[in-house]
């Protein structure tokens, strides 16, 4: 009796399965250049997109008066309600980086519509918050550029935007990167290494591997 053999490939199922998770809309976090979350948010809104940025309103001192002034919360990062099939949608210039990833995953990280609504009352009611970034020690991995996909432990910071990696798996450089270009993640979380990872640094990657 010939023996049958499970087919590797999706089945039809699977398929529409795949493609209905990729058609629904999550709010997902974004980085961007700083000093342009607002004009980016307003340009995904002329685009027919959900975009929001929290802003608060605050009394500064200049040299001889006050000044009310609006003051960004999210530094660097803006939120975008958006499907994974038009993921790409969201790159209306270059001053949009990429989509913030989850720790220890190789995809963005969907924000619940409950979430998010919980976290927009939050700012309205004007509780005071903040963002916390890697600590010293911790590992966080890169999440654009050439190295993206390698993962290194936080060794210092200048001006709490700059930081200096210690490679974990590959050739022990020290490397410096922008804070918004990295993601943290669970200690030990091996590295990665991306298809536009340099030749020489992925040969040294899996020989330390």
């Amino acid at each position: 009796m010939p023996k049958v053999i499970k087919s590797l490939s999706p089945s039809a199922e699977e398929v529409l399965a795949k493609k209905r998770e990729l058609r629904e809309e999550h709010w997902y976090a974004v980085a961007v250049a700083s000093q342009h979350e607002r004009k980016i948010v307003e340009t995904l809104k002329s685009k027919g997109k959900e975009a929001y940025v929290p802003v608060r309103q605050e009394k500064h001192r200049w040299s001889d008066r006050m000044k009310i002034v609006d003051v960004v919360l999210t530094p660097q990062i803006i939120f975008v309600r958006n499907s994974m099939d038009k993921k790409n949608e969201v790159f209306v210039n270059h001053k949009v980086k990429c989509y913030i990833y989850a720790p220890g995953e190789n995809k963005p990280c969907p924000i619940t519509d409950e979430k998010m609504r919980d976290f927009i009352r939050l700012i309205d009611k004007n509780y005071e918050f903040k963002l916390t970034a890697p600590m010293i020690g911790e590992d966080v991995m890169m999440l654009e550029g050439p190295l993206k996909g390698l993962v290194g432990e936080l060794v210092r910071v200048e001006d709490g935007t700059q930081l200096f990696l210690r490679m974990n798996d590959a050739f022990g450089a020290l490397v410096k990167i922008d804070v918004m270009k990295v993601q943290k993640v669970p200690k030990g979380t091996k590295s990665v290494a991306s298809e536009n990872t340099p030749k020489k640094v992925v040969q040294e990657f899996e020989e330390e591997k």
